[in-house]
């Protein structure tokens, strides 16, 4: 009888241990690779949206803020990556991170600011206001790098009934713009330097002129023939320009014509007829323009080059 009973005993410590190497408690498995974090607005609270973007080299990873301020971006592997973490309503937040082998980490916590609006007004030579006014804008970090998850290249803001646009809100950096619509002249505003992303920044009002200037640039071979067909590019030689050129041909007097331009200094340039030496040249030439009116520039892109 004792015999049976150690033996049933025996029988019920076997399946208990079956019973737990089963699942009956679960050991913890390796945590899921991810970049977690958690994000704040100014006033201590979790944000209830937005975006974050692990970038490395032309590969990125995004993930959405979920309403409790919590994120997990999967990176495509380790290595040194760039954050932007967007969130409407608040100035971006940029970082950079090392990821590990495990592309699991988790990040400290996340305070965004509230950023800096900038204002200015437009109007026309008669003081009048411009209403829906057409922007490029670009945004750069303080040491000059392009923020193009951040702002983009967008054409249109909102104005108000006396033609003001703000813009924002805006992180530490530099904002440059230009103004680009029919019939006004395309204008580039002054850079933006956000030193305080808490300080408004106010640029007063500025008149864009009608409408503008045209650029004639005669392309000529070495023999000083004219040269039809042949693309010419205008660009702002200015750093970080937000002005944007459409290509021109030129046609069969060798003319291409460039409109609507503000005063200042542009360049032209096209490349040469043939190779020199087997490398293929460009010749460009730097153009100053007034206001209005019309001006012409010749632009050889033949002969020999020393």
């Amino acid at each position: 009888m004792a015999a049976l009973v150690a033996s049933a005993l025996l029988f019920v410590n076997v399946l208990m241990l079956m019973f737990t190497a089963t699942g009956a408690r679960p050991q913890a498995g390796a945590e899921d690779p991810a970049v977690s974090g958690y994000v704040l607005a100014p006033d201590g609270t979790p944000v209830s949206g937005g975006m974050v973007i692990a970038r490395l080299g032309m590969v990125s990873s995004t993930a959405s803020i979920d309403p409790t301020g919590r994120f997990r971006v999967v990176p495509a592997q380790s290595g040194v990556h760039h954050v932007l973490v967007s969130v409407p309503g608040f100035a971006s937040f940029r970082f950079t991170v090392t990821v590990p082998p495990s592309r699991s980490l988790r990040l400290p916590v996340i305070r965004l600011s509230a950023g800096a609006y900038f204002r200015v007004r437009l109007v026309s030579p008669g003081g009048e206001p411009i209403l829906a006014p057409q922007l490029h804008r670009r945004l750069f970090d303080a040491s000059g790098g392009p923020i193009t998850e951040a702002l983009g290249d967008q054409l249109s803001d909102p104005s108000d009934n006396e033609g003001a646009v703000t813009i924002g809100p805006l992180p530490r950096g530099i904002l440059t713009l230009a103004v680009d619509m029919p019939f006004f002249a395309r204008t580039r505003l002054p850079d933006v330097n956000v030193a305080d992303p808490a300080t408004n920044i106010h640029g007063g009002t500025m008149v864009i002129q009608q409408p503008g200037a045209a650029l004639n640039v005669v392309v000529v071979d070495g023999a000083g023939a004219p040269v039809p067909n042949h693309v010419v590019l205008l660009e702002d030689p200015r750093p970080r320009s937000p002005l944007v050129f459409r290509p021109e041909r030129t046609n069969p007097q060798g003319r291409a014509t460039f409109d609507r331009l503000a005063a200042g200094q542009y360049r032209v340039s096209a490349t040469a007829i043939g190779r020199c030496a087997g490398v293929w040249l460009t010749a460009s030439r730097a153009v100053p323009v007034s206001a209005d009116g019309t001006i012409e520039t010749l632009l050889a892109i033949g002969g020999r080059a020393t």
